[in-house]
């Protein structure tokens, strides 16, 4: 059979093969076009997101009222900030009862704005990182490779414990200071077994604070630099 005999009698077939694969290129094209567009897409998003993160680390070590997610937690009156602040700064030079009980009054209000401000921070710096391993997450799977080194994760991960460290720390030394004070509105002495357990708790408190205050502004400055 010549050629042009067998391509004649099977020019429906031939023809219906070349479009099947014309049709298998073409889609298989699209995918990939698909795919790098979501590739692109992702990585911005990534840049997006270690932006932020960069931000957050900020506010963050801040901790201050300025900052976007820390004006969620308002402070207490001006005039009551003031007294507390004097209240508290003179309980070891020894307040008159009613010093003390004016002191235990303003604490509710004023005693945890730092403490719950760094708590609110921390769980939203928490929270983006957690967004940002899921980027990395799904532009590992798009190339196959493992990327979580070059974006520096782990690193984001370890200043998040040391943030959680001195969240933490925060919780302890208000509660601490609410200790001190309802023993010495019961007519403990200053020097008082008690007291003085509490306060040698309050060091060691303050000791972990600084470590892991330290910790994280170094890791703060290599993620700056990456």
């Amino acid at each position: 059979m010549s050629l042009q005999t067998f391509y004649k009698n099977n020019t429906v077939p031939l023809t219906l093969l070349l479009l099947i694969l014309g049709a298998l290129l073409l889609s298989m094209l699209i995918a990939s076009q698909r795919t790098q567009a979501y590739k692109s897409t992702v990585q911005n998003q990534l840049s997006i997101q270690e932006e932020l993160l960069h931000n957050l680390a900020i506010e963050t070590a801040q901790n201050r009222a300025i900052s976007p997610v820390g004006t969620l937690v308002t402070d207490c009156p001006r005039e009551q900030r003031i007294a507390f602040d004097i209240l508290l700064g003179q309980i070891d030079d020894g307040l008159q009862r009613s010093e003390l009980l004016e002191l235990d009054q303003l604490f509710g209000s004023c005693a945890d704005v730092l403490a719950t401000r760094k708590a609110v921070l921390v769980s939203h710096l928490k929270r983006e990182i957690e967004v940002f391993d899921n980027y990395l997450t799904q532009l590992s799977t798009l190339t196959g490779t493992a990327i979580d080194d070059d974006y520096q994760l782990e690193l984001w991960q370890t200043l998040l414990n040391h943030e959680e460290t001195q969240q933490r720390g925060f919780a302890e030394l208000v509660s601490a200071q609410k200790q001190i004070i309802d023993s010495l509105i019961t007519g403990q002495a200053a020097d008082s077994k008690d007291i003085m357990a509490i306060l040698d708790s309050v060091a060691e408190t303050r000791e972990s604070l600084q470590f892991a205050n330290t910790q994280a502004t170094s890791l703060r400055a290599e993620l700056g630099n990456t």
